[in-house]
C-alpha cells in the first residue's frame, strides 16, 4: 500500500500505522502457518514478538486481522487479551455478487474497487470458491491502481502466477504487457474493450467453469455478467452472506467452544440454494450438513461438496444413493433398519449411520422398546458404525413448555446411555435446533442442529433481537400508468376505486412465490421508501400496486416484497403461514443472488 499511494503516506509522517507481510512497518509479520481450520500468525511490534490463532483461512481474513490488531496495540490494549479475542473472531466478507450461470458456471462479479489489493482479495475468494469446476479470470485494466501500466503489468503477472491452470481473458490497455510477463503455462486472452469481447465470445464453449468478473467501472462488466447469467427474470432472491456468519456466530456463542455444527440445507437450504450455501458453509468449517432426502444430498455431492452428510428421511429406493454418494442415512425405525442392513452388501464399506430416539415428538425414532432389537442387528450386521444418537425437541421456542422439553431431554439422555451401554462406544449426541441452542445451552451436548435460524428467523424469545435477516426478496416495476375512478384492476376487476389512481405494475406473481392470499389490499410492497398495497389479485407472474401517493414511480424502479426493514413475519402473518413456507414456496426461477460485502 505505501509503494502504491506514495504522496498519501508522505504527506502524513508520523500520522501512519503500518503493516507488512515483508519489509519493514509498525508491525512486521514473521511467519504464518495455515492450517485445517486456520492460521497462526506470528508478529513482531514495538520490539516485542506476539503470535496468535486466526480461526478463518485466507489472505481476507489475515488483513482484517492485522489491521485491527496494529490499532488496537497502538491503543495500548493488553495483547494477551487481542489474542484470545482474535481467535474468537466471527468470519469476515466482502461485497462480491455470486450467481448461477448457464450451463452449470459459477459467476462472481466485482466491480466496486478496481486496485491491487481489491483484486487480490477477490482473487482469494475466487479460490475458495472455485471447487471442483474449471477457472476463467476476467479482468481488465486496474484504473486506481496509481501505478503506471507498466508496473501495474508487473505487479499482475507476480498476482496470476498461482492461476496458470487457469483461462485467463484481460480487457484493456494492460493485457499486451502482462501477455509479455506470463510466460508458458497461460491460456491468455487480450480485447482492447467489452464490446470487442461480446463479440468473439461464445458462451456454448464454457460449462461448469467457476468466472471471475472483476473489472473497472468504465469497461462496463455488467454487460458480460448478463450473457453469462442464468436467469434474465427481474425478481430477484437475495442472500446475504455477512448476515449467514453473523447469526452463525451468534449460535456459536450460545455453545461450549468443542462442540460441532449441523447446519440444515434440506428443501435448498430454506429456498437460498442448496449447493451454493454448502459451499459456503464449508469455509465456515460446518462439521455435518443435513438434508431431508437422498436426493438433496447427491445433488450437493455432483455439485463437490465432500462435507458429511446426514440425510434424515432415507427410504427403500433411496439406498443405492446413500452408498454410492457416501451419505450418511439416519434410521428411525425397525422395519427401516431391516431393509437398509439387508440391502448392504459383503462388498460394501462400513455405513456411519445415526439413531433417531422417539423422544415426545412422535414422528420418527426409536422407541425404549426398540432398543434391544436396535442393538441385535447392529451387531448382527457388522456393516453400520452408528455416527450418532439424537432426538428433535417439539416445542423449543415456547416457554410455557419447558417443563416437556426438559422431559424430552431426560428421555433422551436415558436411551443415549442405554444405546451407548450396548454398541461399547460412544456416538456423537445431538438434540438442539435452532430455538433449542438459544434457549438450552446445557443441552448442546456434542454437536447441534443449526437450521431456518442461519437466516435470522428464529421463534425463541429475543433471538431475532441478536440475529440478522439475510434473505430479501426484490422485483422491478415493469409499467406505471394512470386508471380511472371506478375501474377495476387485473382478474375479476377487483379492487374498483371511487378516485383516480397511478397503479404499477410488478414483475412478481404465485408463480414465483408471492401467493394470492397477499392481494387485495392485505400486503404492501416496498417502492421509493414508501409501502405501495397490493390492488385486486396477485396474478401467476404480476402484482398490481397503487403507486397513487408515491411521487416519481416509474419502470425499472426496485421494489422489496421483504428484506430486513421489510420483515417477512409481516407476510407471512399474511399468508397465515410461518417464514418456512414463505421461503420454501420461491420458485425455482427466481434467480439467487449471494451477496459478500
Amino acid at each position: 500500500i505505501r509503494r502504491v499511494h506514495r504522496e498519501l503516506f508522505d504527506a502524513l509522517p508520523g500520522k501512519c500505522l503500518t503493516w507488512a507481510e515483508e519489509g519493514e512497518a509498525d508491525l512486521v509479520v514473521q511467519e504464518v502457518r495455515e492450517t485445517e481450520n486456520g492460521q497462526w500468525i506470528r508478529y513482531r511490534f514495538s520490539e516485542g514478538e506476539g503470535e496468535y490463532f486466526l480461526p478463518h483461512g485466507g489472505v481476507i481474513a489475515r488483513r482484517n486481522s492485522l489491521t485491527c490488531l496494529l490499532y488496537a496495540l497502538h491503543l495500548g490494549l493488553d495483547r494477551d487479551a487481542l489474542h484470545k479475542r482474535m481467535s474468537r473472531l466471527p468470519a469476515l466478507t466482502m461485497r462480491l455478487e455470486t450467481r448461477e450461470g448457464w450451463q452449470q458456471n459459477l459467476i462472481i462479479s466485482d466491480h466496486y474497487n478496481a486496485d491491487l489489493d481489491a483484486l487480490g482479495l477477490a482473487l482469494d475468494y475466487y479460490r475458495q470458491r472455485k471447487g471442483q469446476r474449471a477457472g476463467w479470470l476476467i479482468l481488465s485494466d486496474l484504473d486506481q491502481s496509481g501505478l503506471s501500466d507498466e508496473e501495474v503489468a508487473d505487479h499482475l503477472a507476480q498476482m496470476l502466477q498461482p492461476f496458470k491452470a487457469d483461462r485467463l481473458t484481460f480487457i484493456g490497455r494492460t493485457g499486451p504487457l502482462l501477455a509479455t510477463r506470463l510466460g508458458a503455462g497461460f491460456r491468455l486472452d487480450t480485447f482492447p474493450d467489452t464490446p470487442a469481447f461480446l463479440t468473439a465470445f461464445r458462451m456454448e464453449e464454457v460449462h461448469h467453469t467457476t468466472i471471475l468478473l472483476k473489472g473497472a467501472r468504465r469497461f462496463t462488466f455488467e454487460d458480460i455478467g448478463r450473457r453469462l447469467v442464468k436467469y434474465s427474470h427481474r425478481t430477484t432472491l437475495e442472500i446475504h452472506l455477512a448476515a449467514l456468519s453473523h447469526n452463525l456466530h451468534q449460535y456459536a456463542r450460545h455453545t461450549p467452544r468443542d462442540t460441532r455444527t449441523l447446519v440444515m440445507v434440506k428443501a435448498s437450504a430454506y429456498g437460498g440454494g442448496g449447493p451454493e450455501i454448502a459451499r459456503w458453509l464449508d469455509l465456515q468449517r460446518a462439521d455435518y450438513l443435513g438434508v431431508a432426502y437422498a436426493d438433496e444430498g447427491v445433488e450437493l455431492r455432483k455439485a463437490g461438496i465432500r462435507m458429511p452428510v446426514l440425510v434424515l428421511n432415507p427410504d427403500e429406493p433411496a439406498f443405492p444413493l446413500i452408498t454410492a454418494y457416501r451419505l450418511e442415512p439416519e434410521l428411525y425405525a425397525l422395519h427401516q433398519m431391516r431393509e437398509f442392513l439387508h440391502f448392504l452388501g459383503p462388498a460394501d464399506p462400513v455405513i456411519p449411520v445415526h439413531l433417531k430416539l422417539e423422544t415426545g415428538m412422535h414422528r420418527l425414532g426409536f422407541t425404549e422398546e426398540d432398543l434391544p432389537e436396535v442393538l441385535r442387528l447392529i451387531r448382527e450386521s457388522g456393516q453400520v458404525q452408528v455416527a450418532s444418537v439424537f432426538s428433535h425437541l417439539a416445542a423449543s421456542e415456547d416457554p410455557a413448555r419447558d417443563d416437556f422439553t426438559h422431559q424430552q431431554a431426560a428421555r433422551f439422555l436415558k436411551l443415549a446411555g442405554m444405546l451407548e451401554e450396548g454398541l461399547g462406544y460412544r456416538p456423537l449426541r445431538h438434540l438442539l435446533n435452532s430455538s433449542g441452542i438459544w434457549r438450552f445451552p446445557q443441552y448442546a451436548f456434542d454437536m447441534v442442529r443449526v437450521g431456518i435460524g442461519l437466516y435470522g428467523l428464529d421463534a425463541a424469545p429475543g433471538a431475532r433481537e441478536h440475529l440478522r435477516p439475510a434473505m430479501a426478496l426484490r422485483a422491478r416495476v415493469s409499467r406505471v400508468h394512470a386508471v380511472p375512478a371506478g375501474e377495476g384492476v387485473g382478474y375479476g376487476r377487483r379492487g374498483v376505486s371511487d378516485r383516480d389512481r397511478i397503479i404499477a405494475t410488478v414483475s412478481i406473481g404465485y408463480a414465483d412465490g408471492l401467493l394470492r392470499l397477499a392481494g387485495d389490499g392485505r400486503y404492501a410492497l416496498r417502492i421509493r421508501d414508501h409501502l405501495a398495497p397490493i390492488v385486486g389479485t396477485v396474478c401467476m407472474d404480476m402484482t398490481m400496486v397503487d403507486v397513487t401517493d408515491i411521487p416519481g414511480v416509474q419502470p425499472g424502479d426496485e421494489v422489496t416484497i421483504f428484506d430486513e426493514h421489510l420483515p417477512i413475519g409481516r407476510l407471512a402473518d399474511v399468508l397465515q403461514t410461518i417464514p418456512y413456507e414463505v421461503l420454501t414456496n420461491i420458485s425455482p426461477r427466481v434467480p439467487r443472488i449471494y451477496i459478500e460485502e
